[in-house]
């Protein structure tokens, strides 16, 4: 992928998971967690450049800095976030955020090792117990 196919790529997952859906916290909480994932298993070329370019010390600022200035950056996702978490009544909604888009983000690498065989409907309900919304909704 070129530089340029990267960025475009970037920005358009960035944009997906910037229009969140209509519906209840737990319905639009899930909604994110299944579309990061889905986002990881259908392009998992850019997802491992991305993460092996962000673990990079020598790359990692510069990779922060490309995601921050897009409209629909990282910065946007958390206080998003951080708005369904204050919205289910955790006491800390933006350290929630914090702790499950890293959560997220240790699910991602563990998809890109056995993207065949990771249980994204499992994670995804496992993620979704302590948010007070049980069940199944996402697809492997």
């Amino acid at each position: 992928m070129s530089g340029r196919g990267a960025q475009n790529h970037l920005d358009a997952v960035l944009d997906e998971l910037s229009r969140w859906p209509e519906g209840t916290p737990p319905e639009r909480l899930r909604w994110f967690l299944e579309q990061a994932l889905r986002h990881a298993r259908a392009d998992q070329r850019s997802y491992r450049l991305y993460l092996s370019l962000a673990l990079q010390p020598a790359t990692q600022s510069m990779v922060l800095e490309e995601v921050e200035r897009r409209p629909a950056g990282f910065a946007v996702l958390d206080r998003d976030l951080t708005r369904i978490f204050s919205a289910l009544g955790h006491q800390e909604p933006d350290t929630e955020a914090l702790v499950v888009r890293a959560t997220v983000d240790g699910l991602i690498q563990y998809l890109l090792m056995a993207p065949d065989d990771f249980p994204i409907e499992e994670a995804v309900s496992r993620m979704m117990v302590p948010h007070g919304a049980h069940g199944s909704g996402a697809r492997r």
